[in-house]
């Protein structure tokens, strides 16, 4: 497969890189469709592997960021949007008071206090 790691590497089946096509030429190849339909089954799967930026396709499995971020994201509008940071609240603070009545009436109730 041409598309893995991501990485696209061209291939015809006998040569690599990205003259393939003039390698085939320099060693008295014409136009053979064995080979060059090979070339260009593997453009297209490698086309066919990436998310269109025109949202015309969609992800098939999570996305790792490697340690990026996603910048210029508009605020969600509805609950399956993701949410951008100044849309989530950061903290909340409570008094003693406010955690004091917090206290769970039975050993079955838990509350997670932030802050």
């Amino acid at each position: 497969m041409p598309w893995g790691g991501g990485v696209f590497t061209r291939s015809n089946g006998t040569y690599s890189g990205a003259d393939v096509w003039e390698d085939d030429e320099a060693n008295g190849f014409d136009i053979v469709s064995s080979r060059h339909d090979t070339h260009d089954q593997d453009l297209a799967q490698g086309i066919n592997a990436c998310l269109n930026r025109a949202g015309q396709n969609a992800m098939t499995a999570n996305l790792p960021m490697g340690g990026k971020k996603i910048t210029g994201m508009a605020d969600g509008s509805a609950s399956s949007d993701a949410a951008t940071v100044g849309q989530v609240p950061v903290e909340v603070a409570l008094t003693q008071a406010a955690y004091d009545a917090l206290s769970p009436p039975d050993s079955s109730t838990y509350y997670n206090i932030i802050g």
